[in-house]
């Protein structure tokens, strides 16, 4: 079965979209149905869709961000746009990025011939490419790559299906004792993007990236290659399996695998190398690489170039002093200085270097400052999304981190965003108010104004109207832009989005509108705002 996943916001039209056809009859399977783009990355790597229906009008992330994020991290994934009268330019900029084909909605309420024609030439395609793949030995190491990205995250576990599949590749797979390598190219920095944050991500070179992988098969073409087995997860991580059947001594064992590792070590590239302790068969496969995977993690915390053995790692408590800093969170946020909050980043920082914590340690640093976030902008009636991407500080953040520098100015970034809307949300008892600013905290992208609030609160627009300004001393009109104008100085600021694509994302319907009001709150055009904040 072809799988397909479906993104669109309006739940309505989503299930009419999935009961358009009988999908199964004509080898297809729906896997997933997601309200905007982030929900949709969210789910690739559970719901794995082969084809990708995806609106481009969307709250949170919108079509064309998704198509951007599919194309560069799940390249095969086929995508359909689907375009309503007024998204003509946005789906020539959607047919730029990749994606293969677009329905029109209105077309498909009278008939589906378009939708039956799309499916049939993907089907076609993906039979063809499919065929062709098996006969190309750089697309057979492909499919091996994926088939033991299976296997190691544990999505697929049944040793005769995965015998069967091994077979149809000629893979010799004679591994009942074995180690497992995961090796991460630390070719590019951790970029930490402190505005829009929420999470850290990998600039890759190409040229590095085809060495890298080279690197990393090579070591199981070698002469022995039915004693090792080599694969990529991504383009900046490998796998080696090291056959070690006959081999009883555990220090042999590491001294063998350890020289075949520091081997690549003379390449030139900085590599991180994790270390599993001794697996037994497949089944034994998810295991392996979790330990070996936390391995390579400690190595890329500490050291340019590193190998770790998970039998070298302990686990450990959280230092006191730590704690202590942790517990200051709240205390430090409550002062309402920026200065303060710079001071607590860069001393938490120097204490989580210092300690030299294990992954799971890191975790739990992470697991606390979301605790203490979350009940501080609770308090003050703030949604955490607001303030890191995700509405959490990510549990790879510290791993990928470069430098407590970069790590302090990142948890220095979060707190300035906190302390910033605090100042923007107004403190009331009155739940009704409250009410209304929650809303427009979770629906400014959204196209709403005093009428809808209103009626999500079951009021009168002049009742509510009356209220906002009583209570807060703001008319309604003027917060909601505050809030939007909050955020789009954010999106100015640290991205390459167009200036429509900003107001778009932040509520406002008109760019004109948008530029005007942006210039007269900020003395600025959302252009000169960028370039001042880019140069310092």
């Amino acid at each position: 079965m072809i799988r397909v996943m479906i993104v669109e916001d309006d739940v309505f039209y989503r299930r009419s979209f999935r009961s358009m056809l009988d999908w199964e009859s004509l080898g297809f399977v729906v896997c997933g149905e997601c309200m905007h783009g982030k929900d949709a990355l969210q789910r690739m790597t559970e719901a794995a869709p082969d084809i990708v229906f995806t609106d481009i009008s969307m709250p949170t992330m919108n079509g064309i961000e998704l198509i951007r994020t599919l194309k560069r991290e799940y390249p095969r994934v086929r995508i359909i746009v689907l375009s309503s009268f007024d998204d003509f330019d946005f789906v020539k900029e959607a047919m730029k990025l990749g994606a293969d084909d677009y329905l029109l909605k209105h077309e498909l309420g009278h008939s589906m011939d378009s939708l039956l024609r799309v499916l049939e030439e993907l089907k076609a395609k993906m039979t063809d490419a499919s065929e062709e793949l098996f006969d190309h030995a750089e697309a057979r190491q492909l499919i091996l790559d994926a088939l033991m990205n299976r296997i190691v995250i544990g999505r697929m576990r049944d040793r005769q299906e995965i015998e069967r599949h091994l077979r149809r590749l000629t893979v010799y797979f004679p591994f009942e004792r074995y180690m497992l390598a995961v090796i991460v190219a630390r070719r590019a920095r951790a970029i930490v993007d402190v505005e829009s944050a929420g999470r850290a991500e990998w600039q890759a070179d190409a040229a590095e990236a085809l060495l890298f992988r080279q690197a990393v098969l090579d070591m199981g073409d070698r002469p022995a290659s039915s004693q090792r087995l080599s694969f990529l997860m991504d383009d900046s991580t490998g796998v080696c399996l090291f056959n070690l059947k006959g081999v009883f001594s555990q220090s042999r064992m590491q001294e063998a695998v350890s020289a075949e590792i520091r081997a690549l070590f003379g390449s030139g590239m900085e590599l991180c190398v994790g270390v599993s302790g001794l697996g037994e068969g497949i089944a034994s496969l998810p295991e392996s690489y979790n330990q070996a995977h936390a391995a390579a993690g400690q190595g890329l915390l500490y050291a340019r170039q590193a190998l770790t053995l998970h039998t070298g790692l302990a686990d450990q408590g959280l230092p006191n002093e730590l704690l202590e800093q942790l517990n200051k969170l709240e205390a430090v946020l409550d002062q309402d200085e920026e200065e303060a909050a710079e001071a607590w980043s860069r001393r938490l920082a120097e204490i989580v270097y210092a300690a030299r914590l294990t992954v799971p340690g890191l975790e739990e640093v992470c697991e606390l400052l979301n605790r203490s976030l979350k009940q501080w902008t609770e308090r003050r009636q703030i949604k955490l999304e607001s303030i890191t991407r995700y509405g959490r500080i990510p549990a790879d953040l510290l791993a990928l981190s470069e430098s407590k520098e970069v790590l302090a100015a990142y948890l220095s970034g979060c707190l300035k965003r906190a302390l910033a809307l605090d100042k923007l949300v107004p403190q009331t008892g009155n739940p009704r108010v409250r009410q209304a600013v929650e809303f427009i905290g979770s629906h400014y992208p959204d196209p709403i104004g005093l009428r809808e609030v209103s009626r999500a609160l079951d009021i009168s627009e002049n009742y509510l109207s009356n209220l906002f300004k009583q209570e807060t001393g703001r008319h309604f009109v003027d917060y909601l832009n505050e809030v939007r104008l909050h955020h789009a100085k954010r999106l100015a600021a640290v991205g390459n989005l167009k200036v429509s694509q900003i107001a778009r994302q932040c509520g406002f319907l008109s760019d004109a509108y948008f530029c005007r009001l942006f210039k007269e709150k900020t003395g600025m055009s959302p252009t000169e705002y960028r370039r001042k904040v880019s140069q310092g």
